[in-house]
């Protein structure tokens, strides 16, 4: 039998899933789109449509401060690193980074931390779930940071594992 490696075939595929797994969860929708000092889970604010969240606020690329907005959230998200210690699969790690306007950081009527409901809604669409196509995600780390003094923001990694190689018949 004759191996072909799989080691960058899931990867483009596996970030488009997680964005449209996140894109599925509205609450994470209204912390990114409704900005300002009241409760972005107001009842009586419109559901915000997907396709503007992930138009507007997601970038599918490593962190860059340089194209950072005053008046939106980025959130950027990407294959980080992979390991393919393993024969059989492949472990990688994804990097996802909340970037806010610091102005936008604490959610005044509600006594929240932006960054921090937003990991929230991120856990519940994504942490241990086995997302069809994709596998088994864990989150593995979070940890805030300051970009400078107009924005901050919370960088999470997660782990999928995948399919490394497969095995052709010699025929």
């Amino acid at each position: 039998m004759r191996k072909k490696s799989l080691k960058f075939k899931h990867m483009s595929k596996n970030t488009i899933k997680l964005v449209f797994t996140l894109l599925g969860n509205q609450d994470l929708l209204r912390y990114i789109h409704y900005l300002g000092d009241y409760n972005p889970l107001d009842i009586s604010l419109p559901d915000v449509s997907p396709s503007e969240v992930k138009d507007n606020n997601f970038i599918l690329t490593t962190f860059n401060e340089k194209i950072l907005e005053e008046t939106k959230i980025s959130i950027f998200l990407n294959p980080h690193v992979s390991n393919f210690a393993r024969r059989s699969t492949a472990k990688d790690i994804y990097e996802l980074v909340i970037a806010i306007p610091y102005k936008y950081w604490v959610i005044e009527d509600v006594g929240e931390l932006r960054a921090f409901e937003i990991a929230n809604e991120i856990a519940k669409s994504i942490d241990f779930e086995n997302i069809v196509g994709i596998g088994n995600v864990y989150i593995t780390r979070a940890e805030t940071f300051k970009v400078n003094n107009e924005f901050s923001g919370l960088v999470m990694h997660f782990e999928v594992t995948n399919l490394n190689i497969k095995f052709d018949s010699d025929g």
